[in-house]
């Protein structure tokens, strides 16, 4: 995270295009950008940069906004991979029956709300 807190509005939006441009062809609906390591506390800064950078909204540590083509894209400034997977269990969980009608989590769903 502190590498994503020094990088400038202009770095994160060649950084984000330079991922969608890349994906562009491949039929792929969304991208997940998230970092591997580093301290909590600098969250809100990064998605300020963010967002000013490619627009979008902010929902908890998430920021999501919708590329060319349809691509949208996710960047989760949650750097511990288990509390990841753990908001993402909570996202679903959180759901109404009527919304999952009741179907067992799938990797599918399960790839969606991380």
């Amino acid at each position: 995270l502190q590498e994503w807190s020094q990088a400038s509005v202009g770095e994160w939006k060649l950084q984000l295009d330079t991922f969608v441009d890349s994906l562009h062809e491949s039929g792929a609906r969304w991208l997940t950008v998230c970092p591997y390591a580093g301290p909590s506390g600098s969250e809100d800064e990064i998605a300020t940069i963010v967002l000013a950078a490619c627009g979008g909204q902010r929902n908890d540590n998430r920021i999501s906004f919708i590329a060319k083509d349809g691509l949208v894209v996710v960047v989760d400034l949650c750097a511990n991979g288990r509390e990841r997977f753990a908001n993402a269990l909570n996202r679903i969980k959180g759901e109404s029956g009527s919304t999952r009608q009741e179907k067992e989590v799938s990797e599918e769903i399960l790839r969606a709300a991380m």
